[in-house]
């Protein structure tokens, strides 16, 4: 009784995974992201495949060991080992749907992906030129650093925006098995950013500074501190 419902219960388990799987492989995604995670999740399945064969096959040898010593099957028992052949089998056929699906659609969703990497990397470029232009080159915001530092803020937050939408490009190429763009102009838009920053970051300090020096007594100053400072800056 114990090998009995034990058979029963692994039967079931397989049942609902592999009807869980079916769902999966019978979807048809056409939009870039949809298809990427399919594409992935599919391969993930094929390496499953053996394992899932084997739970199978598991469950068939043991009602096959009960039969061999005489217990009685119930027949909801051989109904749901008949269903588990016919999902198992309705999975190898729909996988089989998918992959030929993945096959035909990869040529486009390619092709997509591409045109999205050019565009990411125009925008990548548009961000790395605003950062030699407009409130980053005005020297009258040297007395008034904020514009400077709340466009910085801006540019930082869609450079990051960028890179994440870069990792998830090169992930889409790899499982399309394509050569993974370097986005080498990445690099020359955080270095050219971090040199900015640290410009305006260093006027915003030098303004702060210079206001207390100002506004301090004259007889509270530490002038070999300000020194160091001066140095700092300069």
């Amino acid at each position: 009784e114990l090998v009995r419902d034990l058979a029963k219960a692994m039967a079931n388990r397989q049942l609902v995974e592999i009807k869980k799987r079916i769902q999966i492989v019978a979807a048809r995604p056409h939009s870039l992201k949809d298809f990427a995670g399919y594409v992935e999740s599919i391969s993930n399945l094929k390496t499953k495949e053996k394992a899932l064969t084997k739970h199978v096959e598991t469950v068939e040898k043991m009602y096959n060991l009960l039969k061999q010593h005489h217990v009685m099957i119930p027949p909801e028992d051989e109904v749901q080992l008949d269903d588990l052949h016919n999902v198992l089998d309705e999975y190898k056929l729909k996988m089989e749907e998918a992959m030929k699906f993945k096959e035909e659609l990869l040529p486009e969703m390619s092709t997509s992906l591409g045109l999205s990497i050019n565009r990411l990397n125009q925008n990548l470029d548009a961000e790395t030129a605003k950062l030699s232009e407009g409130v980053f080159i005005d020297v009258s915001n040297f007395d008034e650093p904020s514009p400077a530092l709340d466009e910085l803020i801006q540019t930082k937050q869609k450079l990051d925006s960028i890179e994440e939408k870069a990792v998830q490009f090169r992930k889409f190429q790899e499982l399309f098995n394509l050569m993974p763009e370097e986005y080498e102009n990445l690099k020359i838009a955080k270095d050219k950013f971090d040199a900015t920053d640290k410009l305006w970051q260093t006027v915003n300090r030098w303004n702060e500074q210079y206001d207390a020096w100002m506004n301090d007594e004259f007889t509270t100053l530490d002038v070999e501190e300000i020194n160091k400072d001066v140095q700092v800056f300069f």
